[in-house]
């Protein structure tokens, strides 16, 4: 008997939506396309593309280190980036789109020694970020050149994703629209609710002390959406098609937010339905574009499970340095033998 909570209506709505998703474009695929175009894969290309993809994942973790530490959480880059690798994991078996930014906040608060809102705090800004600067390119990519939007399915998308995360940000930080809101739940219940929003918006008032971190954020952001670009642009190479750098820099934005909408389960379908209607729109097949999106997911799932296994490696050194430190300090020195004339 599968568990109540698969069987909840929202769940099964996401799953039907991604059923949905993936059944379009597997109807206008060419699978004899699709299995030339695997079978002249080219490895060399491939293999720059997974190294051009921990480039970004490096570049990313770095961000999140930078916002971190603006708020007292102390934990090593290696450590953020192998926390970022685990998130993508549970990206990816998680029927949600946040799993694995839930998982993040929680461990790096746990692991740091401090309390969940400074953790949550610098996972919330580094996902802000992020999506404040590719709204920036969508926006200047369709002033250059709209063929990514043409679809008005895509046009939709885009809308609802730029609109989600709007909706989010303002609930969050205006602490009376979500007082208002949490009124219409059990009291004790928004008792908890306003508690727990009220520290993350202290923790969150951190970054006004720090202007030049979030420049760093920001800048951090547009170098990992130009590596996602080069990524992509790689990964075509790899397929064997040739397609300009300036239409992937106006089409992978408009993909990456169409994806970002949490309307399917875990991401499945859309993630898949985005690269074949973004990409294909500048010219790329859409037998390429599914076979994108797969081999993207294939590489998250990949960094996943190297995270899972390097996560528990690194925290345990790191508990076990942090434990040596006191006993180190609290050993009485050893008196100074005199020196032989």
């Amino acid at each position: 008997m599968l568990p109540v909570k698969i069987l909840r209506p929202g769940v099964l709505l996401k799953a039907s939506i991604s059923a949905l998703l993936l059944a379009d474009v597997c109807r206008r695929v060419q699978w004899q396309e699709m299995s030339a175009a695997i079978r002249a894969i080219d490895l060399g290309w491939l293999a720059l593309y997974l190294v051009i993809g921990c480039v970004g994942l490096v570049v990313s973790a770095a961000k999140w280190h930078l916002l971190a530490r603006c708020l007292g959480v102390r934990a090593s880059l290696p450590q953020l980036l192998s926390l970022y690798m685990v998130g993508y994991l549970f990206n990816q078996v998680l029927p949600t789109n946040v799993g694995g930014d839930a998982i993040r906040a929680y461990e790096l608060g746990k692991s740091s020694g401090r309390t969940q809102p400074p953790a949550i705090a610098s996972v919330f800004m580094e996902r802000v970020t992020g999506f404040a600067v590719l709204v920036v390119l969508v926006l200047a990519g369709v002033a250059f050149d709209g063929r990514a939007v043409r679809d008005p399915a895509v046009v939709i998308g885009v809308v609802a994703a730029i609109g989600a995360y709007a909706a989010l940000v303002t609930l969050v930080l205006l602490p009376s629209l979500f007082e208002l809101l949490v009124r219409r739940v059990p009291a004790s219940v928004a008792r908890r609710l306003v508690k727990g929003i009220r520290e993350f918006q202290h923790a969150m008032h951190g970054f006004r002390r720090e202007p030049a971190a979030l420049l760093g954020a920001l800048a951090y952001s547009v170098l990992f959406y130009a590596v996602t670009i080069v990524t992509v642009y790689v990964g075509c190479l790899a397929f064997d098609v040739r397609v300009s750098v300036f239409a992937l820099t106006v089409a992978v934005p408009v993909v990456l937010t169409v994806s970002a909408v949490p309307i399917s389960l875990g991401g499945f379908g859309l993630q898949e339905w985005a690269y074949a209607q973004g990409l294909g729109a500048v010219g790329v097949p859409t037998a390429v574009g599914l076979g994108l999106a797969l081999l993207a997911r294939a590489r998250a799932l990949l960094f996943g499970l190297i995270g899972a296994v390097s996560y528990p490696l690194l925290t345990r050194s790191a508990g076990s340095r942090e434990a040596a430190a006191p006993a180190a300090a609290a050993r009485p020195a050893s008196p100074q033998r005199p020196v032989a004339r």
